[in-house]
């Protein structure tokens, strides 16, 4: 029988037996889930995934939970097992990791003889609650697990491109959590980490629509605006944005000029600015002088925000360096770290 005749089952058998080139590298964040899995594929889905409510069966993981979102019906839950870089709902957590992790783990007698070797980075490494969890949920699926503090795995990504040699400062700005390392001697010498990030520039998008132009938007599209309005570039666009009218309930479009967002955000960008500062602050002065020199590497999804580097390098008078692919630098540094 020709290759074109056979099963797909019999194809999946196949691609099991695939030449190993690398681990499962996992980066679980509390909005978006990277990937990188072993023949270098970078996948992401959203943290988050459809429960039967009595049966507490998966129902759906993905993008497909993001499609059903507002069109649940009643016997069904959506669940986020990670919250602020913690797990706070173990058995959930287990569940969606098990659940994507399928697709790339045998479950047969190859997981026995050639187990993959599965690395996940851990925002809060020194917490023995968390790395528990993490352990246990991965080692199900594979007893070569690897848990490494992300940030490890950040200056592996940040010292791979050549960027720093053995000093630097790296600024990861997530969905609910800001990371600052300075690192010294190729080790984490000072970190800060602040809740906030991304949900706090989509809230302030959607509190300034109902505040300056009377619009209630919902959630998905102040996500949408914040990827397509708010910019620091200086140049200013027009958007035409739908909701609801907060007098008459009414659905309605307005014309919204992306000038409006910069006031509260850029309140946001000092967020950032006086984090770094407080770890500077709590540094050698030598170590500081280094970053001084050698200036920041931002990353994580808030550095996508379009001339945040900019305003960062022009407020703090330091080279600021934006990630090409920043939600990868995690997983990526996880590979090769």
């Amino acid at each position: 029988m020709s290759d074109s005749g056979k099963s797909p089952q019999s194809a999946r058998v196949r691609a099991r037996f695939r030449p190993y080139t690398g681990p499962l590298c996992f980066d679980v964040g509390s909005h978006t889930t990277k990937l990188l899995t072993e023949n270098g594929q970078f996948l992401t889905l959203p943290t988050c995934f459809i429960r039967h409510i009595s049966t507490k069966a998966v129902m759906a993981v993905g993008e497909r939970v993001i499609k059903m979102l507002g069109k649940l019906p009643e016997d069904v839950e959506v669940v986020f097992p990670v919250r602020a870089g913690q797990v706070v709902d173990s058995v959930g957590f287990s569940q969606f990791v098990q659940a994507i992790a399928q697709e790339y783990v045998a479950s047969d007698l190859l997981a026995f003889l050639r187990p993959v070797k599965l690395k996940a980075a851990l925002l809060y490494s020194s917490h023995e609650t968390q790395r528990a969890v993490f352990g246990k949920t991965l080692r199900q699926l594979s007893w070569r697990v690897q848990l490494q503090p992300m940030s490890t795995a950040l200056w592996a990504a940040v010292s791979g491109q050549h960027l720093f040699t053995t000093q630097g400062c790296v600024i990861d700005i997530g969905g609910m959590t800001t990371k600052i390392y300075l690192f010294a001697e190729q080790q984490l010498s000072v970190s800060q980490v602040v809740e906030f990030g991304g949900d706090d520039w989509t809230m302030d998008i959607i509190q300034t629509l109902r505040r300056e132009c009377h619009l209630e938007v919902g959630w998905s599209t102040a996500e949408e605006l914040k990827r397509t309005a708010l910019r620091f570039t200086g140049r200013q666009q027009k958007h035409t944005v739908q909701g609801k009218d907060v007098v008459s309930g009414l659905p309605t479009a307005k014309v919204i000029n992306d000038e409006l967002f910069l006031t509260g955000s850029s309140r946001l960008v000092e967020r950032v600015i006086q984090s770094f500062e407080e770890v500077c602050q709590n540094a050698q002065p030598e170590l500081v002088a280094k970053v001084l020199e050698r200036g920041i590497y931002l990353t994580g999804g808030g550095s996508l925000i379009p001339g945040l580097g900019a305003v960062l390098q022009e407020t703090l008078k330091l080279p600021v360096s934006v990630a090409i692919k920043p939600l990868e630098d995690i997983v990526r540094g996880l590979a090769v770290s």
